[in-house]
């Protein structure tokens, strides 16, 4: 599991390069240097989508790492109970035996 999420998170890295590369690319170049209005603003609307598609994606491993997370605590919790109830016989039986003796 912790591999997965390391094989995730470098992917995620990748996933965000790509809209981050292209904002820069908008910014550095000013309008009316040789960009028109109409190509800047296609680009900055390209721009957006992979933006909205990266928060998107993002959205989807938070969710992802949020049910994975529940998951653990929930099993947690389990065992939480077993040891508890390990821990009573433990004492039931280390009682039983002191009377025994």
């Amino acid at each position: 599991m912790i591999l997965n999420l390391r094989k995730n998170a470098k992917w995620r890295v990748k996933k965000l390069s790509v809209p981050i590369a292209v904002a820069l690319t908008v910014l550095v170049v000013p309008p009316g240097k040789g960009v028109a209005n109409s190509d800047l603003y296609g680009r900055l609307q390209s721009t957006r989508e992979a933006l909205i598609a990266q928060e998107r994606d993002i959205r989807k491993s938070y969710d992802d790492v949020t049910r994975q997370i529940e998951d653990l605590r929930q099993k947690q919790a389990l065992l939480d109970s077993y040891l508890v109830q390990t821990r009573n016989a433990i004492r039931d039986v280390e009682r039983a035996m002191g009377n025994a003796q």
